[in-house]
């Protein structure tokens, strides 16, 4: 089975794109049936799907979607959806490039995947990742706290509690937890 990145998605741009997109998402977090996301805004070449998305599939578990309308800062009417999918593999970053460049619209991501073996978060717009950080296995604890923060990186260890060693988790987060923050997880750890 194949690992699944859970992705956390905003998408910013013209209210009437930004519309049709959420109703999109809508109707695929209420019917899996639905045509999928990338596939209704990209269309679909499933030979080389792989290459251009950077996934094999298309959104998947589409849940919490919102929309809302944004200042009005002189561009004309926005919006913004929001929403959490999965993907296969990784965060298909190739292809909200692609829907960035294509639809004009701004999209700001965090995603980890199932394993935590990598976790990140970056922006794209005008189809160009123009902030991107990116951790993998050797620093994921503290990509999962920069990223999503203290309380998510205290239920990661909380649901892992075979993963990691106590003074290793200590260890790993010192150089980037504050004092009190050091203090939580010591207590949670119940090492004194």
């Amino acid at each position: 089975m194949p690992n699944l990145v859970d992705t956390h998605i905003k998408i910013e741009g013209p209210t009437s794109i930004i519309t049709s997109m959420y109703q999109n998402l809508k109707s695929c977090s209420l019917n899996a049936e639905t045509t999928g996301f990338l596939t209704t805004f990209l269309g679909e070449n499933k030979t080389r799907k792989a290459m251009e998305w950077d996934t094999v599939s298309d959104a998947l578990y589409v849940e919490d979607v919102t929309i809302k309308t944004l200042p009005d800062l002189g561009w004309g009417e926005h919006s913004e959806t929001a929403c959490r999918w999965q993907t296969v593999w990784s965060p298909c970053i190739k292809a909200l490039a692609t829907l960035s460049t294509k639809y004009n619209v701004a999209i700001h991501i965090s995603y980890i995947d199932e394993f935590a073996t990598f976790v990140g978060c970056c922006t794209i717009i005008d189809g160009k990742n123009v902030f991107d950080r990116f951790y993998n296995h050797e620093n994921a604890l503290e990509g999962i706290y920069h990223v999503y923060g203290i309380d998510a990186l205290q239920e990661h260890l909380s649901s892992n509690t075979n993963t990691y060693e106590d003074e290793d988790i200590l260890l790993e987060c010192e150089p980037f937890l504050s004092e009190s923050e050091m203090s939580m997880l010591k207590t949670q750890l119940k090492v004194v």
